[in-house]
């Protein structure tokens, strides 16, 4: 039942990502996690945190392990696919492969590429970060 169940919510998305409003949709969001990347590459926590919904679950988490990172870590990431999954009246979802890499010589990190589902939520007007769940991690 809950397989079945499941599959008619996938194809749900599937159709409503084929619609005119996910193709206006799709460079909106991938916008919001250009910035986000880049935010983070400047190391600039408030600009990171911006592109965050501050009534996610993991806001404060968010901002305690991205505080941690930028004092011990010297990473970028980039955006190596994004593709928008669907979105309802309150969410967008989207796929995203991100590729996290540390400067030669930085101790105690494996370069990486995660495979995420991404949840987008309006905030002010504006789309924002919600939630990330990891599918798979690749190492270098």
């Amino acid at each position: 039942m809950r397989s079945s169940a499941a599959l008619v919510a996938v194809a749900t998305l599937v159709a409503l990502a084929a619609s005119p409003v996910a193709a206006q949709l799709a460079p909106a969001i991938q916008y919001v996690l250009d910035n986000n990347l880049a935010s983070f590459n400047k190391r600039d926590l408030n600009a990171t945190m911006n592109t965050i919904d501050t009534r996610s679950p993991d806001y404060a988490s968010t901002k305690a392990a991205l505080e941690e990172q930028f004092k011990e870590l010297d990473v970028t990431a980039s955006l190596v696919k994004f593709t928008l999954i669907g979105h309802d009246d309150e969410f967008v979802v989207a796929r995203a492969s991100i590729r996290t890499a540390a400067k030669p010589g930085t101790k105690d990190f494996v370069d990486n590429t995660i495979d995420a589902i991404l949840l987008f939520h309006m905030e002010g007007g504006a789309w924002k970060l919600w939630d990330e769940t990891i599918l798979g991690v690749t190492t270098e």
